[in-house]
C-alpha cells in the first residue's frame, strides 16, 4: 500500500555552497550549516548573517505596522 503525499507543492531544493564560499563565511565567524541555511533563505552577505544571527528583539520592526 503506498501513502499519498500530503502535500501538493515540490521541495525546493538548493545548491551546496562552494569550499571557497563556506572558507568566506567561515572567516567572519558564520558556521558551516548557518551560512548554508541563511544563504538558502536570501541572508547572503557575511555582514547580513552576522547581524541576522545578532538580531535583538528591541532591534526588530514591528511585523504589524
Amino acid at each position: 500500500m503506498e501513502l499519498a503525499s500530503q502535500t501538493k507543492t515540490p521541495w525546493d531544493v538548493y545548491d551546496i555552497l562552494s569550499d571557497a564560499q563556506f572558507q568566506q563565511y567561515s572567516q567572519a565567524g558564520i558556521e558551516a550549516i548557518h551560512a548554508q541555511l541563511l544563504h538558502n533563505r536570501g541572508i547572503i552577505t557575511p555582514e547580513a548573517m552576522r547581524s541576522f544571527l545578532a538580531a535583538r528583539y528591541d532591534q526588530t520592526p514591528d511585523p504589524l505596522t
